[in-house]
């Protein structure tokens, strides 16, 4: 099973699936007068069943699944699970491998952007996976900050709402 996400209003990407996986991307835009998909530069790896979420400065990051059935293989001689993320920029239309996960997430994981920017990933397959990583994107770690310092709890329709803000080191 493919994965797709819309990663703008009206524009969607696909990629993967198969079995065994393949690393095949197209996106398309529905807001065209008249809807193609649009092969673009393939993943990285062969995945199916993986998640595919939508970072905080508007890339889109694949992560987890398998490259056959539902198997964590091994990474030696037969692998199956994908613990790489790769991260697909709308921009360039260009795929950038991420590190490693430390444990497979494969059929029935999740993945979702957490408020502080980082993406959290859990579960997954056989036996249950009762265990969940965390993954700081790149932005993360691209200088100063900004931080909230102050906000009122609740504003009017159609108020102006004051918020003070800095920057932190991070």
């Amino acid at each position: 099973a493919e994965s797709s996400a819309m990663y703008a209003p009206g524009k969607i990407i696909r990629s993967g699936g198969s079995d065994p996986s393949i690393t095949k991307t197209a996106t398309i835009d529905m807001t065209a007068a008249n809807p193609q998909w649009k092969p673009v530069q393939p993943m990285n790896f062969p995945r199916r069943r993986h998640n595919m979420v939508i970072l905080a400065d508007g890339q889109v990051m694949a992560v987890g699944g398998t490259r056959r059935a539902d198997d964590v293989g091994d990474p030696l001689t037969l692998p199956g699970a994908v613990y790489e993320g790769e991260i697909w920029n709308p921009a360039t239309e260009q795929w950038v491998v991420t590190a490693p996960m430390a444990v497979d997430r494969m059929y029935h994981s999740s993945a979702v952007l957490l408020p502080d920017g980082r993406v959290l990933t859990a579960g997954g397959e056989y036996s249950g996976r009762y265990t969940a990583q965390l993954f700081s994107p790149p932005y993360l770690f691209k200088g100063a900050r900004p931080v909230i310092n102050a906000a009122p709890s609740t504003a009017g329709y159609g108020a102006a709402l004051p918020i003070d803000v800095g920057i932190t080191d991070g």
